[in-house]
């Protein structure tokens, strides 16, 4: 089994480099996790009164607080792979997804 993941990089670090990748400046508003945590409740019942799926809750929050430090020299050493620099992939992202409309 071969982790194929980039760098390791910080949530904060990695709206910069989305930032970049989109054109934009980096976000400065910070909110912290434990005002997310008081308002997942909130949301939750709003999106469920809006009948939509929730674009926040208790497991996305959860899961962007994990951490997520896997290595790929495995995949480096027996197959030779070389990762593409984050900002690369984050921009044909954001082309894909502006051409989908």
């Amino acid at each position: 089994c071969y982790l194929i993941c980039g760098d390791v990089i910080s949530l904060d670090d990695f709206m910069g480099v989305l930032a970049e990748a989109c054109g934009r400046k980096h976000p400065r508003i910070v909110i912290r996790k434990k005002f997310v945590n008081d308002i997942i409740p909130f949301c939750e019942k709003v999106f469920e009164l809006a009948k939509m799926p929730p674009m926040i809750n208790e497991y996305s929050i959860r899961k962007l607080s994990d951490n997520f430090n896997f290595s790929n020299a495995k995949a480096r050493k027996e197959l030779g792979f070389e990762p593409r620099p984050l900002v690369e992939s984050l921009k044909d992202s954001a082309e894909w997804l502006l051409n989908q409309k």
